[in-house]
């Protein structure tokens, strides 16, 4: 039975169960490992649909915000390029965008956005950080983006994202 992607899934790979989230879906899957950092292919077969949770990080002030529209776009491409929405509780506060150009991503706020949603974003970002012992981090906001969209989905903790962050 060909899986779907986003389904969750379980298979036992060498001795162990392991869990994990379908990112390319069919009669052969591609499926992401819990955390992130792995990845198995093969028959749908070999994996069975499951009820297992998906780790997930302890509350936050972070957890108010969220990302709507990313699509990649065509740019320079020495880094991905994107563009993308950032809510907070649903509202459309502020654009986020990278044109491939190298630096940092770009913020702008959105059409009814004030500057004061636009305050409490970066503010949030930083406690964040800081919560996890990285309060000086480097432009927390594009490390937050990446790991909404790339990692969080996939049972990526934040702790363990800013932690290796800091060891770089």
């Amino acid at each position: 039975m060909p899986m779907k992607k986003g389904d969750r899934v379980e298979c036992s790979y060498k001795g162990q169960m392991v869990y994990g989230v379908v990112v390319t879906g069919g009669d052969k899957v591609k499926v992401r490992l819990d955390g992130g950092e792995s990845e198995l292919r093969g028959f749908a077969s070999s994996f069975r649909l499951s009820d297992h949770p998906l780790p997930k990080d302890k509350p936050s002030e972070m957890d108010r915000y969220s990302i709507r529209g990313y699509k990649s776009i065509t740019g320079h491409g020495d880094s991905p390029c994107f563009e993308a929405t950032i809510l907070e509780n649903g509202k459309p506060i502020l654009y986020v965008e990278n044109d491939g150009w190298g630096g940092c991503n770009l913020y702008s706020r959105c059409k009814n956005a004030t500057t004061t949603d636009e305050t409490r974003f970066h503010d949030a970002v930083k406690s964040w950080v800081a919560q996890f012992g990285y309060p000086d981090m480097m432009e927390p906001e594009d490390a937050w983006v990446d790991w909404w969209k790339f990692e969080r989905p996939y049972g990526k903790l934040a702790e363990d994202m800013i932690n290796r962050y800091k060891n770089i």
